[in-house]
């Protein structure tokens, strides 16, 4: 990681709201899952998601909501997310992050 994630948590103490986007961890081939939903994490994605995970538990960054796609690997990655997370996090799934990206969150 090439951020600073204690001057970042420093810094957003000074706001009330904070949005933070994480993308999935690493994935399978889709050679390997038949169809791009499906794709798994792979093991890279297991020790990144844990690496991320860790290190934002660290330094309080904690999300109050999570919105997650339908994706088996972003479902995986917030899975090993939430280890570190804690109960703290609602969590919203939606499909439509995957059909539509990032755009349908603002609808």
């Amino acid at each position: 990681m090439g951020v600073n994630l204690n001057k970042v948590a420093k810094k957003a103490k000074n706001y009330k709201y904070q949005l933070m986007i994480v993308r999935h961890a690493n994935a399978e081939s889709i050679k390997d899952h038949g169809s791009d939903m499906d794709r798994e994490i792979s093991e890279k994605g297991r020790k990144q998601a844990k690496k991320v995970s860790k290190a934002l538990a660290a330094v309080g960054l904690i999300p109050d909501q999570i919105i997650c796609s339908g994706a088996t690997r972003a479902r995986q990655t917030m899975d090993r997310m939430l280890k570190y997370f804690g109960d703290k996090p609602k969590v919203e799934m939606r499909q439509s992050l995957y059909d539509g990206g990032v755009q349908s969150i603002l609808e």
